[in-house]
């Protein structure tokens, strides 16, 4: 509760969550949870983690200059108006359906690229960045309760060896 209410509050909720990573990786080691080869390599990934965070935003962050949008579609428009004047001696005709399907086709392309500049919106054409994300924590979820799986057999295992009871050979009483 208390963590959410950080992660809440804080204006940068990544850099909030990697404070906490931090911070319950001080305290693991504090406690002797791990030790000091183990939180390198903790600390080392966390700093990937940070690295691909900030190149991550760098690239949802990144703006398209509007004037490339615009000249695409002003090369667009002036094409689709001289196409007729090439098809003329052609087809005849023919070109007003021609040069229609080439226009819809070829702002149909401009709208998709369009979207396609703005991949981490949450459209349908989007990259479906949260179904990755849930599907990375269901894996490390089954990892983490695979791992805890395996000390809670060791422990039951310790467990019984305690309370075990194995009979003992009485030297003084013989049948």
């Amino acid at each position: 509760a208390d963590e959410l209410r950080f992660v809440k509050k804080h204006k940068h909720v990544p850099n909030a969550l990697l404070i906490l990573h931090s911070k319950e990786l001080k305290q693991a080691s504090d406690k002797g949870y791990i030790n000091v080869y183990q939180q390198v390599e903790i600390d080392n990934t966390l700093t990937r983690l940070c690295d691909a965070m900030g190149k991550c935003e760098r690239i949802k962050n990144t703006i398209f200059p509007t004037t490339y949008s615009m000249y695409i579609r002003f090369t667009l428009c002036l094409f689709l108006i001289l196409l007729p004047f090439g098809l003329n001696d052609l087809i005849g005709w023919l070109q007003i359906p021609l040069v229609t399907t080439i226009g819809v086709a070829f702002f149909l392309i401009e709208k998709m690229a369009i979207h396609l500049q703005d991949p981490f919106e949450s459209r349908p054409t989007d990259t479906p960045v949260t179904a990755i994300s849930n599907n990375i924590e269901k894996n490390l979820m089954q990892m983490v309760n695979e791992y805890r799986d395996e000390f809670e057999e060791d422990r039951i295992q310790a467990a019984a060896n305690e309370h075990h009871i194995e009979p003992l050979k009485n030297t003084y009483f013989v049948l």
